[in-house]
């Protein structure tokens, strides 16, 4: 059984009965499933012409099935590895029910997209994804007489070059070109890939970006995009809304998680943000309005950047990133070039333009298993702001550290614990009851709920030297 025939068979079982009058066209490549299907047609009534008729029909059909079609393709994404579009008949009239005109497009090389380019400079069409649509249109009109005569071999040359597959390099793409269409392809590859889990949360006329990092419906987002609010509306690009209370929220690094209540959903991963490098291309996705989604990218500007939240509270260990980004897109997604999630966007610097921010995967993957767990994020806090510095092999061979790098202290906040533990600026923290604090997300990690209140030991250096502190941390507020 090829795999065509495969995805037919797996379909015929799950499509209900009753949405198509008979049994519906399944087409399938390496990247798309395509479900043609031909509803019920109608006729006109007073006062309402055959084409409104069929074009109400079919918003209802779109309607009805939402919720169905999302499940069947979210199933289709995990068994197939591909994207599921569908597409509905109805006398001479048909929709196609997501766009799949962008990736298409996207897919497209260099001179391909000039073509697009002209038609768009010529006033025939406004944007490439119309001047895509109006070739697929005017080859369907002509599919007879271009494809007619070849198949009957009257023009063996048009059916060869019909046929035969587009090269992989263009003869005159020079070298330049060639690496900028290879980037392309890379970030296509990413955002085709992770765009199904990004969605538009939405708290009464405002909201933001979210995205799914769990199967069962868990939605990560800002705390500042569902402020105040007990439930949300979840929507995605396919068109399907749902309610989404929020399971809990956590001000100290501007995360929030939110439940959707519906059908299985495709799910990002999160990746390693502690192996992130500064020049590191990153790729920042949101879904501001909840119609599509919006890709910019950019390089990670900075690591351990501190923000401070509208609040007015510090949120420590932030990525700073000049991936272009608009307040809509709180809540999205920073993703490497391996489509793996590297941080959840934030905010936008007002001070200068190009600056952006996100909070880093390893955090919140802590704070999104706390918020399922407790419903809040209970944190042991010291006092201090750092960043990660490294302290040379030599030196931590000669001390008996167990890492060559540690957290310099930058500040410590009066009548804090840090502060009574005899912590000074400069000082290099480099473990906490032995384990080591080689980045600020191992500080994260280890200042947990269960230290609150509990005497610890904090290994430091100051000039040179080794020195152990005893120190209370409280709990954060």
């Amino acid at each position: 059984m090829d795999e065509t025939t495969e995805i037919r068979s797996w379909l015929a079982g799950r499509l209900p009965q009753g949405w198509f009058i008979e049994a519906p066209e399944v087409l399938a490549d390496r990247d798309e499933i395509l479900v043609v299907g031909k509803i019920e047609d109608v006729a006109a009534s007073e006062g309402v012409d055959v084409g409104t008729a069929r074009s109400g029909r079919i918003k209802k059909f779109r309607e009805d099935t939402r919720e169905e079609r999302m499940r069947i393709a979210a199933e289709a994404q995990r068994k197939f590895g591909r994207h599921a579009s569908w597409a509905v008949r109805i006398g001479d009239a048909g929709e196609l029910f997501t766009h799949m005109a962008v990736p298409v497009m996207t897919r497209l090389r260099i001179r391909e997209r000039s073509i697009l380019d002209r038609l768009v400079q010529g006033g025939v069409v406004q944007n490439r994804s119309q001047a895509l649509a109006w070739c697929v249109r005017l080859v369907a009109e002509k599919e007879s007489e271009w494809l007619g005569g070849p198949r009957e071999g009257s023009a063996p040359e048009l059916m060869a070059a019909i046929t035969s597959p587009i090269p992989s390099a263009l003869p005159d793409s020079d070298p330049a070109s060639a690496l900028l269409d290879a980037y392309s392809q890379a970030v296509i590859r990413v955002v085709e890939r992770v765009t199904p889990a990004v969605a538009h949360v939405r708290r009464g006329p405002g909201g933001g970006s979210g995205l799914v990092i769990a199967p069962d419906g868990y939605v990560l987002t800002n705390a500042h995009v569902v402020d105040g609010a007990t439930e949300v509306e979840v929507a995605f690009a396919e068109g399907a809304t749902y309610r989404a209370p929020v399971v809990g929220t956590d001000a100290a690094t501007d995360l929030a998680l939110v439940r959707v209540l519906g059908p299985s959903l495709p799910a990002a991963e999160l990746g390693d943000s502690d192996a992130l490098r500064v020049g590191q291309l990153v790729i920042a996705i949101g879904d501001p309005l909840g119609l599509q989604s919006t890709v910019t990218t950019g390089v990670v500007s900075a690591l351990g950047r501190s923000l401070r939240a509208k609040d007015g509270r510090i949120i420590e260990n932030v990525i700073q990133t000049d991936a272009a980004l608009n307040p809509g897109n709180s809540g999205g997604p920073l993703v490497d070039t391996h489509g793996k999630v590297v941080g959840v966007n934030t905010a936008i610097s007002a001070m200068a333009q190009g600056i952006a921010f996100a909070i880093p995967a390893a955090t919140a993957r802590l704070v999104a298993m706390a918020l399922i767990r407790d419903g809040r994020v209970r944190r042991a806090y010291l006092g201090i702001s750092g960043a990660a510095t490294p302290i040379g092999r030599q030196l931590s061979y000669s001390l008996g550290l167990g890492a060559p790098s540690g957290i310099r202290v930058l500040e410590v906040t009066p009548n804090s614990p840090a502060r009574r533990a005899g912590i000074r600026e400069g000082d290099i923290l480099v473990a906490l009851d032995g384990a080591a604090l080689a980045t600020l997300s191992d500080l994260q990690r280890a200042l947990s709920a269960e230290r609150v209140g509990a005497p610890t030991l904090i290994t430091a250096i100051r000039r040179g030297d080794r020195v152990v502190l005893t120190i209370t941390p409280e709990e954060a507020r």
